[in-house]
């Protein structure tokens, strides 16, 4: 039972958690280590009483962290190096050095086996480029959000092939049984002269798929389609102007005129090829 709870506890424990747990040792160490320098600058100052080869609790702890040779029996330890009357002596390594020492090692060892030879964690360029993505698809899901915000009145033209294309296929989904396959008409007006008859241009257009012809078949896609999606076969539609597919259908409506966004007047009418 101990030893499954022990794995648990193992297993549920990530790696930030380890690095944290070693930090806490790593600082308790030298609180230690900082304690016992206090002790002795205070027993400089003021001698401890106690019986001969007695030892306390700190001296045993002490002992067991530095390993440091007695005062009394520096002697032993004294190098023959002389440098202006500074002696030097020949003690060990303090036991916690060594230690941390060969900690790290271990520490490295399982780094590098963690990190570079399991699956279980990621190096910081994976890190990075997974960032990215995540990124890249927060901002598609913005920009998405921004371009369904449009409307009739803040509608604008899309002229770039990937729109383009977008509008093409949904007008070939949806539209082509009243429009024709080229948008030359057949239920529907055809689309592809100057003729229109509920105004053309991109809000127009926009303004008619969007809320339909009530009364002439033409379908209300407000709920089928979303704003940007309604943008993008309005702009496929309008592109099309002057492709003049054959079997178009006659002409129906007003001639549009661009540059007022309104219906031309009888005086500029134009007519189409046919």
């Amino acid at each position: 039972m101990q030893i499954h709870i022990l794995n648990f506890v193992l297993i549920n424990i990530s790696f930030g958690d380890w690095i944290l747990i070693s930090l806490i040792s790593f600082l308790l160490l030298i609180l230690i280590v900082l304690l016992n320098t206090l002790k002795s600058l205070v027993h400089e100052i003021v001698p401890p009483i106690k019986k001969e080869n007695e030892k306390t609790f700190i001296d045993a702890i002490e002992s067991s962290l530095t390993n440091a040779m007695p005062i009394d029996r520096e002697e032993e330890i004294l190098l023959d190096h002389n440098y202006d009357g500074i002696k030097e002596l020949d003690n060990h390594l303090p036991p916690w050095w060594v230690a941390m020492f060969y900690a790290t090692i271990i520490w490295a060892i399982g780094y590098l086996i963690y990190f570079h030879f399991s699956d279980s964690a990621k190096l910081s360029l994976d890190e990075y480029n997974d960032e990215m993505a995540i990124a890249a698809k927060e901002k598609s899901v913005f920009l998405e959000k921004e371009g369904n915000k449009v409307n009739e009145e803040t509608v604008t033209l899309f002229s770039d092939q990937e729109n383009l294309n977008q509008g093409k296929e949904i007008f070939t989904t949806n539209c082509t049984p009243c429009h024709g396959q080229s948008a030359e008409g057949s239920v529907g007006p055809n689309l592809t002269d100057i003729y229109w008859l509920h105004g053309g241009g991109i809000k127009n257009i926009f303004k008619t798929v969007k809320y339909g012809i009530l009364g002439k078949g033409m379908t209300n896609w407000e709920t089928q389609l979303t704003p940007k999606q309604i943008q993008q076969v309005s702009s496929y539609v309008w592109s099309l102007q002057g492709s003049n597919p054959l079997n178009g259908k006659e002409k129906q409506g007003e001639v549009y005129s661009e540059n007022t966004n309104e219906i031309a007047p009888d005086s500029l009418k134009m007519q189409t090829k046919k």
